[in-house]
């Protein structure tokens, strides 16, 4: 499984212009296999970073980290629970803010091309972003809708 944090204090600014600020410490969770949840979709959840180095991950995984983070940091272990359903649509995304860390840290921030619909756990808190299924997600962040 091949779960990358691509960055905390994450903002929502909906079409009505109600901004969701989710909690600092929630972490924007992109699965980079599509193994929970889907290429295109990203939960906002709680996450933790465990102090342990990581000396043996799968290729694919280090790569991508090294490239989204930058080269020349550790990469250290992290714990998330996935957030499961059912989910309840509560509005369409227009801009996300977001902080990234590594080699690249810094707030960022990007205008969706096109309205992304944002669902709420029923029974939680967290946020799932649903991106059309020809998205772009790369070591630039967000790049399309």
């Amino acid at each position: 499984m091949s779960l990358l944090i691509r960055g905390d204090l994450v903002n929502l600014e909906l079409e009505d212009g109600e901004v969701l600020s989710m909690p600092k410490h929630w972490g924007l969770v992109h699965d980079l296999d599509g193994q929970l949840l889907g290429r295109c979709e990203l939960v906002i959840c709680p996450y933790e970073l465990v102090s342990e180095q990581v000396d043996e991950l799968p290729n694919n995984i280090v790569k991508a980290a090294i490239t989204y983070y930058g080269g020349g940091k550790r990469l250290v272990k992290g714990a998330v629970e996935i957030p499961s359903g059912p989910w309840q649509y509560i509005g369409h995304a227009v801009f996300i803010y977001y902080a990234r860390y590594g080699k690249k840290r810094g707030l960022y921030q990007h205008p969706f091309e096109q309205p992304v619909p944002i669902y709420q756990q029923v029974y939680g808190d967290c946020l799932k972003i649903k991106l059309p299924n020809v998205c772009v997600i790369d070591s630039r962040g967000f790049i399309w809708p």
